[in-house]
């Protein structure tokens, strides 16, 4: 824990226990460093709603003010006549659900492509917030995932 009095602007500490550096905004602690996972593994929905995979994730874990930058990534293959859906949900010190407004998504038609997406996320409640990748496949005849990733940047 921080000791040594009241934190001033601009203050930067590293958190050994987190494994990051924060920086002080004057109203909140947020990870100035960008956190990143990836989930190699091949898995596919039918799932018409925002779900995880046989292996959840990716996810991060990121001390937040109240915005950040959020990148999701992921190659995509989908039968044709389908699409594949790929975004995030916020849980920890804020709650979001998966949202369309935060996807990548793939076209209709088959074959496999690589997508990415960066979304600025505003009105987070500062503190410690899971970002967690989710999926869906709005014809629900298929969609798989490869080389999921989530990267999110704390801003001040």
């Amino acid at each position: 824990a921080l000791t040594g009095g009241l934190p001033y602007k601009g203050q930067r500490w590293h958190d050994y226990d987190l494994g990051y550096e924060l920086k002080y905004n004057g109203t909140a602690w947020y990870c100035t460093e960008p956190q990143s996972a990836t989930v190699a593994t091949s898995q596919a929905t039918t799932t018409q709603t925002y779900t995880d995979l046989a292996t959840s994730g990716p996810a991060v874990t990121v001390t937040t003010a109240t915005r950040a930058l959020v990148t999701v990534t992921a190659q995509l293959q989908t039968t044709s006549g389908s699409n594949g859906w790929m975004s995030f949900a916020v849980s920890g010190a804020t709650t979001v659900a998966a949202a369309d407004t935060y996807a990548i998504t793939s076209n209709a038609g088959g074959g496999v492509n690589r997508f990415g997406a960066t979304s600025l996320i505003t009105g987070l409640t500062a503190g410690v917030n899971v970002f967690t990748a989710k999926y869906l496949n709005p014809g629900g005849t298929g969609a798989t995932f490869v080389d999921r990733n989530i990267t999110v940047v704390g801003l001040p």
